[in-house]
């Protein structure tokens, strides 16, 4: 039997390590041109806090004082899964893989994978914007 693809296997490091390289592709496909605030679009933002144990960012705007992560109002807010997970699930996806193998590779249940995929066909039906960047850079 096929082990999954996924990085339960590596060690620590090494997870943490492709975990930083997701991040950072994140902010690079969802700001190219700088971070900015999701809700008023202000420019004027700076680095408010680092969640301890994630490479998850959280930032302040200056003009509306809100603060907001990484992830904020995209597919992959309010998700426990890693970051890597779900580029794994978006090459996969990209390749036209069923929910049931998707599942067997990532190492997730078939209704996880489900869940996935809706999140990703909502998130497809929006403008162009970060997602489907990330889908070309994949």
């Amino acid at each position: 039997m096929e082990q999954p693809q996924t990085d339960v296997n590596q060690a620590p490091q090494e997870r943490g390590a492709q975990e930083q390289c997701c991040y950072d592709d994140l902010r690079r496909a969802r700001w190219p041109a700088g971070v900015s605030c999701p809700r008023c679009s202000g420019q004027q933002v700076t680095l408010h806090a680092t969640s301890a144990g994630s490479h998850r960012r959280r930032y302040r705007c200056n003009a509306c004082a809100r603060t907001f992560t990484d992830l904020t109002d995209t597919l992959l807010a309010r998700t426990n899964l890693p970051l890597s997970t779900w580029w794994l699930y978006l090459r996969l996806a990209k390749q036209g893989l069923g929910t049931a193998e998707a599942a067997r590779r990532l190492g997730v249940k078939w209704d996880t994978v489900a869940h996935m995929q809706r999140r990703l066909d909502r998130a497809l039906t929006r403008p162009a914007g970060m997602i489907r960047r990330l889908m070309e850079r994949l």
